[in-house]
């Protein structure tokens, strides 16, 4: 059973169910994920900055967040996006995709920075 925070390779655990299996393949070829994963890494970049941008020293004021609550929540839903796909998707059991995945991906170094930041930020706007 796949539940209470396991995870599963939909790429194997799909591949007793041939339309299934099939239909997968077709949606997640090693091209889509590269261009999704390239994607993903181009935002990251900007992205950094704008959390860094919030994170700094005065920024977060009560008016700020009621003017820019907006902006603030787009940034880190985008956030958890990235971050949520490119960590759970840099383990995926099919040797087509880890490759895709490990040779496009940011560094995951990279990539706990961003999580780190938006877990700050999150954490900066409860206590506004």
């Amino acid at each position: 059973a796949v539940g209470g925070g396991h995870l599963a390779d939909l790429s194997t655990a799909w591949e007793p169910y041939e339309a299934a299996h099939t239909a997968l393949g077709h949606a997640a070829t090693p091209r889509q994920v590269e261009s999704h994963v390239r994607r993903l890494e181009s935002r990251m970049g900007p992205l950094g900055a704008e959390l860094k941008h919030f994170l700094a020293d005065g920024v977060l004021s009560e008016e700020f967040v009621l003017n820019n609550m907006d902006a603030l929540l787009e940034a880190l839903r985008d956030a958890n996006v990235a971050v949520r796909w490119l960590l759970l998707h840099g383990g995926t059991l099919s040797p087509a995709l880890q490759r895709v995945v490990a040779t496009a991906a940011p560094p995951a170094a990279d990539v706990v920075d961003m999580l780190l930041d938006t877990a700050e930020l999150e954490m900066s706007m409860k206590s506004v």
